[in-house]
């Protein structure tokens, strides 16, 4: 009986091995993700307040056009 049990829980300390191998991994790949989100918005932020934006749309924007007549 003694020899079933060390089995059982050799089998559950791998399986808990596996599991915090597996839960390390995902960590380190969603840490890989946010950074890639992380620089793509930083370069979309860059492009799009590096440039001249007219806000101003539609009845305003029109207006804005009438005045600058």
């Amino acid at each position: 009986m003694g020899s079933k049990l060390t089995n059982a829980f050799s089998e559950i300390n791998r399986c808990l091995q596996d599991i915090h191998e597996l839960g390390t991994k995902c960590m380190e790949e969603n840490r890989e993700v946010t950074e890639t989100m992380r620089d793509r918005q930083w370069t979309h932020d860059f492009e799009f307040y590096s440039k001249p934006h007219d806000h101003l749309t539609g009845k305003a924007l029109k207006m804005a056009l009438a005045e600058k007549e």
